[in-house]
């Protein structure tokens, strides 16, 4: 490594000493060292890093699901000259760990949606951006992988639903919305797939699609939490991708059913309207698997004020041999790390997953890469903590004593998980 600057322009520290020791009056008792910025040494044997060969590639795999026309990120990766025209913003996310946004410890389990950078990946680009960015010899890939994002990522749907549209004022708080739908088909559906596009993705906060049973059908789960924390059909929140049920499985919509909507607005000074749509594919006959989502949760949360890590935690005991697939860690704006823990039978202990660095702006659904079997008898344990404190910068309100409510100034702690039963 090597500094820009060989000597140093001034020297304020030896000078004040040297005055103090004379006797002398000190004018700055105090100054901020700048400092030099620090890049790496040039060496012609290293490999050259390039746009097409090892950039772009990185960019596809890891940052245009989010970076693409339309899509939540403030701007698109569409071309060489439109990365390199944001290089150092790139550079300055990267190094300070701001992007890629995956907050799972990779210390704790392995994920096939994993988007972090490896150290390999992050040291590509930070090379490519020191050396000037070169192109590189062949196409650009960015402009042809189509990156539009209101196209159905998963294809044309069997069915879709337009959602009726809201108007959301500019200030204010949004009480959350509902709508119901019935699909007119006159059979039971099984769906394999679900593709929620998000309108005004800047202005809503969630979607949650659940099913309303008929009267006369068993119910998949008998339990009393609600349906927006058990037996949930179909979630978005930014940074949640389409899911597709693992093979096998799929969640059953009998016929006679209704899908109930849950929609949750923030406002941001601008008086707009949203048009969201769900798109549902189907199994042409029916799953071995049904597969269902629940959320442990404590109800009974407070987080007193200046309370900088509150501790809670909930425990899911498993009555059944089950197989895990994905977690889904759900908090506000005080939510600090969140940490799923399996207790066996014989009480051997796993973390299974852990989000120190919880994020609200991001909600993220961590897809197992091997999906994990869990016997009858076993302990589900979600730890929580909660920064109420004025060092959380995300922070409302550091003088509120929070509990567990709706609305992004109350809090949550819900830990869902996805599996089926063996």
């Amino acid at each position: 490594m090597k500094a820009k600057s060989k000597k140093p322009k001034n020297n304020y520290l030896s000078d004040a000493i040297e005055k103090f020791f004379r006797g002398e009056n000190i004018e700055n008792k105090n100054r901020k060292a700048m400092g030099c910025a620090i890049t790496r040494f040039s060496d012609s044997k290293l490999k050259e890093v390039t746009y097409t060969e090892q950039i772009a590639p990185i960019l596809e795999q890891k940052c245009v699901s989010c970076h693409q026309v339309g899509g939540i990120a403030p701007w698109a990766m569409t071309d060489y000259n439109m990365v390199k025209g944001w290089s150092a913003m790139i550079k300055n996310v990267i190094q300070t760990k701001r992007m890629p946004p995956w907050q799972a410890d990779p210390n704790y389990g392995h994920f096939s949606n994993d988007i972090s950078l490896t150290t390999a990946e992050i040291q590509d680009v930070l090379s490519w951006i020191d050396a000037d960015m070169p192109r590189g010899n062949g196409d650009d890939i960015l402009t042809t992988i189509g990156t539009e994002s209101s196209q159905w990522k998963l294809g044309k749907p069997d069915y879709e639903i337009d959602l009726k549209p809201e108007k959301i004022s500019a200030n204010g708080i949004i009480d959350y919305r509902y709508q119901a739908f019935e699909i007119p088909i006159d059979s039971t559906i099984y769906l394999k797939g679900v593709e929620i596009l998000a309108d005004r993705s800047e202005i809503l906060h969630h979607v949650l699609a659940t099913i309303q049973y008929p009267k006369d059908y068993v119910l998949p789960l008998d339990r009393k939490r609600g349906p927006w924390i058990d037996g949930i059909m179909a979630a978005w929140a930014p940074g949640t991708a389409p899911e597709v049920f693992p093979e096998g499985t799929g969640r059953i919509i009998p016929k006679g059913s209704k899908i109930h909507f849950q929609l949750h607005y923030t406002t941001n000074g601008k008086e707009v309207e949203d048009r969201s749509k769900i798109g549902l594919h189907f199994w042409k006959s029916a799953p071995e698997k049904e597969y269902i989502t629940i959320g442990p949760s404590d109800f009974d949360l407070v987080v007193l004020p200046n309370d900088a890590n509150h501790f809670s935690t909930i425990t899911e005991k498993i009555y059944e041999d089950i197989r895990i697939y994905s977690f889904f860690p759900h908090m506000h704006y005080r939510g600090k790390s969140m940490k799923y823990i399996l207790e066996r039978p014989n009480g051997e202990r796993e973390t299974l997953i852990s989000v120190p660095n919880y994020n609200f702006n991001w909600q993220r659904q961590y897809w197992l890469q091997n999906p994990i079997d869990v016997k009858k008898g076993s302990k589900l344990i979600v730890e929580a903590r909660f920064d109420n404190s004025l060092q959380n910068r995300f922070n409302p309100s550091a003088q509120d004593t929070v509990r567990f409510g709706e609305q992004t100034k109350d809090e949550m702690m819900i830990g869902f998980f996805s599996y089926h039963k063996q």
